[in-house]
C-alpha cells in the first residue's frame, strides 16, 4: 500500500516543473493547453489521493469537486486541441 505522503507528494510527472516544458508549437493557446491537461491530470491524482487516504469530510468533498471540474476541463481542452488539429488539416 502506498503511504498517504508518497501518493500526495511522490513522482508525479504532471507536477514536475522539467515535464511541463516542452518545445513550443508557436500556438500559444494550443501551448497553453499542452501544459494545462497534465497539471489538471496532476489535480486529479492529488485529489484521488485525497479521497483514499484522507479523513477530513470537508476536504474529502473538496477532492471530489476538483476531480469532477478538472476532468470537465480536461475534456475541454482535448475537444479544443483535437478540432484545432481538424482545423489545420482542412486548411
Amino acid at each position: 500500500m502506498q503511504h498517504a505522503k508518497d501518493a500526495i507528494h511522490g513522482a508525479n510527472p504532471a507536477h514536475d516543473k522539467t515535464s511541463m516544458v516542452m518545445p513550443s508549437t508557436g500556438d500559444p493557446d494550443t501551448d497553453f493547453l499542452r501544459g494545462m491537461i497534465p497539471h489538471h491530470e496532476g489535480a486529479v491524482e492529488m485529489a484521488r489521493a485525497e479521497i483514499a487516504n484522507g479523513t477530513d469530510p470537508k476536504i474529502r468533498e473538496m477532492a471530489e469537486e476538483v476531480i469532477r471540474t478538472q476532468q470537465a476541463e480536461i475534456t475541454t481542452m482535448r475537444a479544443w486541441l483535437a478540432e484545432r488539429r481538424a482545423a489545420r488539416k482542412g486548411s
